[in-house]
């Protein structure tokens, strides 16, 4: 247990006023811990601040009511500069480079900090079991369900991709790893003859998109038109007839 100097007392009182008053200028959460510590005597304060300071899942807590007294960034960077904490700073990214000893950094100084934000349940980072099979899947939206629906990439691992600018990834694991089974008939194909298969040898339409096709339908059932599959007010039939036949099979329908 660490030994807790009991001169530090006025110090720490004011960090905690000064602060909360920072956040809070109507005083309100000042008052509580000012109530707190002023019904305290000097032998208690120390006891109180000694197991503050030795157990980790101690904090002070801030209260704020909805739309009536709320923080802003006004009373969030007032509160740092109080502290001399710095809210914004340059971030370096070594897997940019794969250099960690000249990682690349930010031009501009960057907001930084903790988000206080609770994972939810479905925000997992590190799947526990695997699917090895993609065979049950929803018609509807060409996505793997039931049994085989952790076999999925995730909108947080989609969100990773996009963050690390791995473009040609997301391709893939939203293209013939996906709902587009023209990508995957192709891509299947090239590897049971070449033993590989490449994106860019691949038909990718967005025509062949399972899940935007039933969004864009229910869209228009619903009496809009959007441009998820075409850009004007035409339908995805007739965009389709426009380009012709692409087979014997869809030259004699």
């Amino acid at each position: 247990m660490a030994v807790f100097n009991k001169s530090n007392l006025p110090k720490i009182r004011n960090l905690v006023y000064g602060t909360m008053d920072k956040l809070d200028p109507s005083g309100s959460n000042s008052g509580v811990y000012k109530k707190l510590f002023g019904g305290m005597t000097e032998a208690q304060q120390v006891a109180w601040f000694t197991k503050f300071f030795d157990e980790d899942d101690q904090n002070f807590y801030f209260e704020f009511i909805p739309l009536k007294r709320e923080v802003t960034m006004t009373e969030i960077q007032a509160a740092a500069d109080f502290l001399g904490v710095p809210l914004y700073e340059f971030i370096f990214l070594p897997y940019e480079t794969g250099d960690p000893e000249n990682p690349v950094g930010t031009l501009f100084k960057v907001p930084v900090g903790y988000i206080h934000v609770r994972r939810v349940q479905q925000m997992v980072f590190k799947k526990s079991s695997m699917s090895t099979e993609i065979e049950e899947r929803d018609p509807r939206t060409g996505q793997v369900t039931n049994s085989d629906k952790n076999g999925r990439s995730s909108d947080v691992e989609n969100a990773s991709l996009m963050v690390l600018g791995a473009v040609n990834t997301a391709r893939e694991h939203m293209g013939p790893r996906a709902d587009d089974m023209v990508m995957k008939t192709e891509l299947y194909n090239h590897i049971k003859n070449f033993g590989y298969g490449e994106l860019n040898q691949l038909t990718s339409s967005v025509f062949n998109k399972t899940a935007l096709n039933t969004a864009d339908v229910l869209f228009i059932g619903a009496g809009f038109k959007t441009n998820l599959i075409t850009d004007n007010l035409e339908l995805k039939r007739t965009a389709e007839m426009k380009q012709g036949p692409k087979n014997n099979t869809d030259k004699f329908k």
